[in-house]
């Protein structure tokens, strides 16, 4: 899963600002989302300080008003977007179902790797600035 640009917000500073950075609560930057591990990374123009925010803890996604209303799945089929944010809860939790039989492991591996990738390209559709 590759990084994306989005709009982001500061709800927290959880380090030391350094002197001449711009960063502050409730305004918003951009930056670049990290999927794997739910991250915006984001230079301080004013004092080029590196930072790492994490999504839900110190930051939140703005969405992007203007997603494209459709994706395309792993089997290159267009998958119609009808309202992003149930769609997306929907991938979230289907890409955590597990047989309980261990004979369908292989299954429950293919499953889950779909259900991530449309979990992925959901919230890229959402929050991906363009």
């Amino acid at each position: 899963m590759k990084p994306f640009k989005v709009n982001f917000s500061v709800i927290k500073i959880e380090d030391v600002r350094k002197i001449g950075s711009s960063i502050e609560i409730n305004k918003i930057y951009e930056g670049i989302y990290f999927p794997l591990n739910n991250s915006v990374s984001f230079t301080d123009s004013s004092n080029s300080d590196n930072w790492s925010f994490w999504v839900g803890d110190t930051c939140e996604l703005i969405p992007n008003n203007t997603f494209k209303k459709s994706i395309m799945d792993l089997h290159k089929k267009s998958i119609e977007i009808g309202n992003i944010d149930e769609a997306i809860k929907q991938a979230s939790t289907f890409k955590t179902y597990e047989q309980a039989d261990r004979d369908f492991s292989s299954m429950d591996e293919e499953l889950k790797k779909y259900w991530e990738d449309i979990y992925y390209k959901l919230i890229q559709t959402k929050y991906e600035k363009k």
